[in-house]
């Protein structure tokens, strides 16, 4: 039975580095992935100089290219300026809305609860699109979407990533070269950790480095289920409202 997935992320390139596998898989499975980016991803960069109109339109170029890379059926844009997302109605709104117009099974989405995790864009993202996901299916949250056709849904599960508490692990062993190209899309961010270091390496030296560190990583994180290379979920329940948390 064909689902529809839709992978909710901070910023243009969340997504990929952490789950690209995993939509790969969907999508050779016959499933339909849509994407949702909150942020413009303006300001990932150390370059003082860059122009953050510019950085925009790159990194949105870069995260079509590699939905196009995974299959990704369509990527949605809110450009909300990058750092400055916070937890409101707007946003709250606007994911109800993509969850209704889209009516998926499954939602993807960052674990706001992460322990220390800094970034005000991954907590905001994670948490109201959480929040979306449960009362996307009560028609008494933004009732004006009725008006414009737009009923209410309610996913099944929820798939939260970058989490510290997974308790469902994707076998990526077929999907992890994608996962790789998709990341390699993502060119303005993939100097980043090199620029930290302080080092200077070539585009086919860089290249290697990201496959090996992704390799690397996937397999870290397959050791724990028996597979080569896999990807980790916090993976819960969706009623109206809540989600089915065993608490005993």
């Amino acid at each position: 039975m064909i689902k529809t997935v839709l992978v909710i992320q901070a910023h243009p390139d969340d997504a990929d580095f952490r789950v690209s596998g995993t939509v790969a898989k969907l999508v050779r499975a016959g499933d339909e992935v849509y994407y949702v980016t909150a942020t413009d991803g303006s300001k990932g960069t150390f370059d003082p100089s860059s122009d953050p109109t510019a950085l925009a339109k790159v990194r949105e170029g870069e995260q079509r290219e590699a939905a196009e890379v995974l299959g990704v059926k369509e990527v949605f844009f809110l450009r909300h300026i990058d750092g400055e997302l916070i937890p409101s109605m707007e946003l709250r709104d606007a994911l109800i809305r993509c969850i209704r117009r889209l009516r998926p099974t499954i939602v993807m989405a960052l674990d706001p609860w992460l322990p220390y995790n800094v970034h005000p864009d991954h907590r905001a993202a994670g948490i109201v699109s959480a929040e979306a996901t449960a009362f996307a299916g009560m028609p008494s949250f933004c009732k004006s979407h009725m008006v414009q056709g737009l009923n209410e849904h309610q996913p099944k599960q929820i798939y939260f990533f970058r989490t510290n508490e997974p308790n469902e692990w994707v076998d990526i062993g077929d999907t992890i070269e994608a996962k790789i190209r998709a990341i390699l899309c993502h060119r303005s961010q993939l100097t980043l950790s090199a620029e930290l270091a302080g080092k200077s390496v070539n585009a086919s030296e860089l290249e290697a480095r990201v496959a090996r560190d992704i390799r690397k990583r996937a397999a870290e994180i397959g050791s724990k289920c028996g597979k080569k290379y896999a990807e980790a979920f916090r993976v819960l329940d969706v009623e109206a409202g809540h989600f089915k948390i065993d608490l005993f």
